[in-house]
This record gives structure tokens, C-alpha cells and sequence, in this order.
């Protein structure tokens, strides 16, 4: 389903037959020296964003620095492909009749890391999701007793790209009703949030970040992605305090400013049942999916 989703919105590019692996085949072609080849091109002593962490004075982390770049040649300045992202709302059932369980995604864009709000985008999610009484959890559990189990997070493809996901199992004869009242349930929650669980999950998000980032192999990948983001670094000693001075009113702003709308939302369904979404382009290969465009 999620190589799907990605090829929805990258299209049949470099960096999604990276990630994703369409042709498997392609690995058994790799010589020793094509990966000399490579090694040579992409290990570098240039175009480094270098982050050490630990009990090590700055002296001692330039040291080992030069000592692990010793005799490396620098290559070419490199540029990330820009990646043309197409969001276009599409409403795909890919049928697969060996399927054991029909699976659906919604998904949308956010703006990417480096315009703020990730930990507003995250509570907020956290906030539509939340097992017990959220708004998503109420809807499919609850409501329609249709799903084994449903989330909502963001992931990131690239520097550029965010993506909205919303996703569970669902059983097969209630996949349109699922569809139809996720989409009214987020709709209804980005314009009307349910804020009775701020606090609590506001408290406990701040205290596994503050946690986690007392690890220093997490520390250093906080302040590698903020570097690369071009924001401040600093902040990654003191994230957790950006998480306690979020408002209700900040996370209520966010909701309605940079969440994508329901009707931005494509969806997307594996289910061994091709009439299982009624209006659904339905494809049997993920290839065919520009018939859906």
C-alpha cells in the first residue's frame, strides 16, 4: 500500500524506485565494481555536515574528525534532486486476490521540517488518533467497529516532501462507510478539535523527547537534521521546552492553517475485493497507476 502511495505522489522517479524497490532485480546486476565505483563518487571528504556528541572537548572531536576523513579525495559539490511532488487527490483500490485483509491510507501534504510546527503537527496528530475516546478512534472503533487497529503520523520522504498518513485494516464491507467517516471525522477535527487531552498528551510528549534526547546517538540525529534544515541547533538541548510552550490555540491554528483539507486527502486501498470502494480507479499493478491520473 505505502509503495503505492509513494508512487502516487512521486511518480515514477530515481528516489522512489530507490526507496521502494520495484525491479529486484536490479540487485543481482550490482558488480564489486559498480560499489567501487560508487564508494568513490559518494564517500567523500566534502559536502559533510558533521555533528559529534559526548563526553569529547572540541580539540579531541577534531582530531577524530580529520583521522576518519584522512585520505579521502573531495568530489563534486552535490545538490539533492529537486523532487516534484503531485498531491493531486485520487481515490485508488489496487485488488489484490490474494489479499487476507483490505487495508486503506489517506494522504495528504504538510509542510516540510524546515518551516517549523513538527511538534504541533505532531500532538495534533497524536490528538486525532489517541486510543480511548479520539476522534479517529471513536469513528472506526467505536462508531463502526470496522478496524483492527488505525493511526495517523507524518513521515518525511525527503527535505521537501511531508506526508500526512492516516491508515488501519478494515474489514472489506465496511471500507466505503470507513473512507467516508474518516473524512468526516477529520474534517469535523480540523475546524472543531477536541482539546480535552492537551495537557496530558502535551506532558507526556515533552518528557519522551526530553528522554529520548539524552541519548547521544539521538542527539546527534536531532542536531543533523535541524543543521540540514538550516535551523537553529541550539534548540536540540532544549526541545522539550518548544513542546510546553505549544497553546491550544497554537495547535488549533496549525490544524486549520497547515493540514491538508479532507478533500486534499487521496486515498488508497488493498482489498481482495476489485468493487470494495465504489468510484475507485482499481488497478491490479502498481504501473498502472497513471491510468488513475
Amino acid at each position: 500500500m505505502w509503495v503505492l502511495a509513494r508512487r502516487i505522489i512521486l511518480g515514477n522517479v530515481p528516489v522512489w524506485r530507490a526507496i521502494d524497490l520495484p525491479d529486484r532485480s536490479v540487485i543481482a546486476r550490482v558488480s564489486a565494481a559498480d560499489l567501487r565505483a560508487w564508494h568513490a563518487k559518494t564517500i567523500v571528504g566534502n559536502n559533510l555536515t558533521i555533528v559529534v556528541t559526548g563526553a569529547v572537548s572540541a580539540q579531541e572531536a577534531g582530531e577524530a574528525v580529520d583521522a576518519l576523513l584522512a585520505g579521502l579525495s573531495d568530489g563534486p559539490e552535490v545538490q539533492p534532486p529537486a523532487l516534484k511532488s503531485d498531491f493531486t487527490p485520487a481515490t485508488v483500490l489496487l485488488h489484490r486476490p490474494e489479499a487476507e485483509k483490505t487495508l486503506v491510507a489517506f494522504t495528504g501534504a504538510l509542510p516540510p521540517a524546515d518551516q517549523g510546527h513538527d511538534f504541533e503537527m505532531l500532538l495534533g496528530l497524536q490528538m486525532f488518533a489517541r486510543n480511548g475516546d479520539g476522534p479517529l478512534f471513536n469513528a472506526v472503533r467505536t462508531h463502526l467497529r470496522a478496524s483492527y487497529g488505525f493511526g495517523a503520523w507524518y513521515a518525511d520522504i525527503n527535505r521537501g516532501t511531508r506526508l500526512l498518513n492516516i491508515a488501519g485494516e478494515v474489514e472489506t464491507t465496511k471500507l466505503q462507510d470507513t473512507v467516508d467517516l474518516v473524512r468526516e471525522t477529520y474534517a469535523s477535527y480540523l475546524t472543531n478539535p477536541d482539546l480535552s487531552a492537551f495537557e496530558p498528551l502535551q506532558d507526556n510528549l515533552a518528557a519522551q523527547v526530553k528522554e529520548n534526547t539524552r541519548n547521544l546517538d539521538v542527539a546527534a540525529n536531532v542536531i543533523l537534521q535541524l543543521a540540514l534544515d538550516n535551523l537553529d541547533v541550539a534548540q536540540a538541548t532544549r526541545l522539550e521546552a518548544g513542546i510546553e510552550g505549544i497553546s491550544p490555540e497554537m495547535l488549533s491554528g496549525t490544524l486549520a492553517s497547515d493540514f491538508p483539507t479532507a478533500q486534499d486527502l487521496s486515498v488508497i486501498a488493498v482489498s481482495a475485493e476489485a468493487d470494495a470502494l465504489p468510484g475507485a480507479c482499481v488497478i491490479t499493478e502498481i504501473t498502472q497507476i497513471e491510468r488513475c491520473k
